[in-house]
Order: structure tokens, then sequence, then C-alpha cells
């Protein structure tokens, strides 16, 4: 699941990205699972400043232990495929 948000938006690096999780936990019930089901998350930051934030957010979802690996990439830009 990919969150992309337009620059101008005022929401803050942290709500987007808890609005992100909350998504994906949406997703996931709908279709009878849980995040306690995730194994693997690829994240892709476009600025490592907001690695810390990312971080405190997955802690906040990802509660089970062990929690899913997570792949921290940072990219200049991301490709829409559209």
């Amino acid at each position: 699941m990919r969150c992309f948000y337009a620059e101008r938006t005022t929401f803050t690096y942290a709500v987007k990205q808890r609005q992100c999780l909350k998504n994906l936990s949406a997703v996931l019930e709908a279709a009878g699972s849980s995040l306690k089901n995730v194994v693997k998350v690829n994240v892709f930051l476009t600025d490592m400043k907001n690695f810390a934030t990312m971080n405190e957010a997955y802690d906040e979802f990802f509660t089970q232990s062990p929690k899913p690996v997570s792949v921290d990439t940072p990219v200049n830009h991301v490709r829409d495929s559209n």
C-alpha cells in the first residue's frame, strides 16, 4: 500500500504516517487479517530526517514481538506507475 500526499497538505509527517498505517490496518482487517500477521514492511523515505517519526509510528502500530522486518530505503523520487 502506498500512501502519497500532496506536498501542500497541512498535515504533519507524523499524522500522515499514522494515517497510512491505519489504512493498512483497515485493509488487512477487511481481508480477515491484522497487523499481527505482517512479516515485512518496506518503507521508502524521501527525507531521512523523517526516520525517527516513522519509527515511532511503526512501534505504535506494530506491538507484537518479534516485530515485522522493516526495510527502510531512502529515495529521491518515488515514481508513480500511472
